[in-house]
């Protein structure tokens, strides 16, 4: 009758257990519920809940030198440029071709009494990243930094270029490489091809 009694023991700690395990799951779900609000998803950590995006708004103003900014209020960065129209490839006569391409890599060269390594320095020491492009319709040449530094080296973009030798040297075979990859690039070959044939390879219709 021993092994009986044992069975009959079991039923009644499983019967038990069936009758409380419900109830403290119940009351652990209503402790979790009443800690967790709409405002703040999980306790003890910051609210993840999205706000309305906000337009953001942009300003321009006209310095002194005639210089045109444009800021925004949303960005980090700052892009300042100086646009040049007429400057690109479609502008250039017969006896110029590449004179466009040649300008673009003169760009932040030696100039004003300035050397182009004081010059690179000066505005990579801010954070920004200089760059130059040119097109068919123009050229541009600017730098992308720090909103708080963006207005203090405005001047190296004003700088007259004073056309050193090695400086010359370094743009022509600068020049030279980048028209090489440019060849290998069948898109931009065909893409060339093509407007030379509708338009004219000086024309910047």
């Amino acid at each position: 009758r021993q092994p009986k009694f044992k069975s009959t023991m079991a039923s009644l700690s499983v019967a038990l257990l069936k009758k409380t395990l419900p109830r403290q799951l119940a009351v652990a779900r209503k402790e979790f519920s009443s800690l967790v609000t709409q405002d703040l998803e999980f306790p003890g950590l910051p609210a993840v809940t999205p706000q309305t995006a906000k337009a953001t708004e942009a300003s321009v103003t006209t310095l002194p030198s005639g210089l045109t900014v444009v800021t925004e209020g949303a960005c980090s960065t700052s892009t300042v440029s100086i646009t040049f129209p007429k400057a690109g490839s479609g502008d250039e006569a017969i006896d110029e071709q590449g004179a466009s391409h040649i300008n673009k890599c003169l760009g932040f060269k030696s100039g004003s009494d300035m050397s182009t390594l004081y010059i690179i320095r000066s505005i990579e020491t801010t954070g920004a990243v200089p760059f130059a492009k040119a097109d068919r319709l123009g050229a541009t040449l600017g730098y992308t930094g720090p909103r708080e530094t963006a207005a203090s080296v405005v001047n190296m973009l004003a700088i007259d270029c004073s056309m050193e030798l090695w400086d010359v040297r370094d743009a022509k075979v600068h020049a030279k490489l980048e028209a090489e990859e440019a060849a290998k690039s069948a898109q931009i070959t065909l893409t060339e091809n093509l407007y030379a044939a509708a338009y004219g390879p000086q024309t910047s219709a």
